[in-house]
């Protein structure tokens, strides 16, 4: 028997999550073959963590084959000013259950929620570890929005006179002054860090990607908050204030709470008006210092950049990040994908 069903974590049974559980192995080892698998208990709060959201629909959809699930959907819908036309997608086959039409299956429930809200465009995400991955969104004619890479560096590679000469040239800057945040934001603060957000991630190349400036808002920063607590994980974060007392830049890290050796890089952005100053050196190198001294367990940091974003990969590159993967972002108009569909014979469910 094949179905499709929904994955609602808070009343999925022990059962259900064992079965997503087996399925999510399998795609852990294929994509991250060298991490430790991820454990069941972090499955669980994961996904709990997503129907927690606020600020977006999430969802999680599979195709089960008897007692297997052989495919995967997560769909966001973010509930923001901007970018009301898009539905982001992240899509997963078993390997041994490729080309059989499952996928296919999936892009139907797509294709039903994104006529739900009203999205013309979808967007999803592949990388070079799942070669299968690019080519179904090849086969599908899809659009490449922007191409990129997780780089990835290995502390104990990095030149210690490099961050003290970062470190120095940063300090003896009077007008600034670098703080910690660890885990939350405080209150007064939401609106400045929300701006710090929203300037970051609207500098950032785009490329061929259809999205507008992003409005970051202070709901969206305690949701995300809420969402990383549940799941267990620890977020740092350096910033940077002026002398006048407004906040000029930030960096975050992400603790992986499958693999303790690794923490992943978050945003990191200078304001406008702060930059050229070398401040982003400074937030990265008195990033790197904090972990060496507080978590020395970690060994390494992996950071997802455009290939076209050159002033953090020129930042990133002088510390020793190397690539670890490429990945590539995909973009399709939804009447794409129905035309595609109306083309196809998919497997029939009961």
């Amino acid at each position: 028997m094949i179905e499709i069903k929904e994955l609602k974590p808070q009343s999925a049974t022990q059962q259900e999550f064992e079965t997503y559980y087996n399925f999510i192995k399998v795609i852990n080892v294929e994509e991250m073959p060298e991490d430790p698998p991820f454990s069941l208990e972090y499955v669980i709060k994961s996904q709990k963590a997503r129907s927690e959201s606020e600020t977006t629909i999430l969802q999680t959809w599979y195709v089960q084959k008897d007692e297997a699930i052989v495919a995967r959907l997560l769909t966001a819908i973010e509930k923001s000013e901007t970018n009301q036309h898009v539905l982001f997608t992240t899509l997963h086959t078993h390997p041994e259950y490729r080309n059989q039409g499952y996928a296919r299956l999936l892009l139907n429930k797509v294709i039903e929620i994104a006529d739900q809200y009203k999205r013309t465009l979808v967007m999803d995400e592949t990388s070079t570890r799942v070669p299968a991955g690019e080519a179904f969104a090849a086969h599908l004619v899809a659009s490449r929005g922007l191409e990129g890479h997780v780089n990835q560096l290995k502390l104990n590679e990095i030149a210690p006179d490099l961050l003290k000469s970062w470190l120095a040239l940063a300090e003896a800057n009077t007008a600034y002054s670098v703080g910690c945040w660890m885990n939350d934001y405080p209150e007064s603060e939401l609106e400045q860090i929300a701006e710090m957000r929203q300037a970051m991630f609207n500098s950032q190349p785009r490329e061929n990607l259809q999205l507008e400036d992003e409005k970051f808002t202070p709901a969206q920063l305690k949701d995300m908050l809420k969402m990383i607590k549940t799941r267990g994980s620890e977020l740092w974060t350096l910033y940077l204030r002026h002398k006048s007392g407004e906040l000029a830049g930030f960096t975050e890290i992400y603790s992986n709470l499958i693999n303790e050796r690794v923490v992943w890089q978050g945003g990191t952005g200078v304001m406008t008006q702060h930059r050229g100053q070398g401040l982003g050196k400074w937030l990265k190198a008195a990033m790197i210092q904090k972990l060496q001294q507080e978590k020395p367990i970690v060994t390494s940091i992996r950071t997802g950049n455009a290939n076209s974003n050159e002033t953090m990969l020129a930042i990133n590159h002088k510390l020793g990040f190397k690539p670890y993967f490429a990945i590539t972002q995909w973009q399709i108009e939804v009447e794409k994908i129905k035309n595609y569909l109306s083309s196809r014979k998919l497997i029939t469910t009961p």
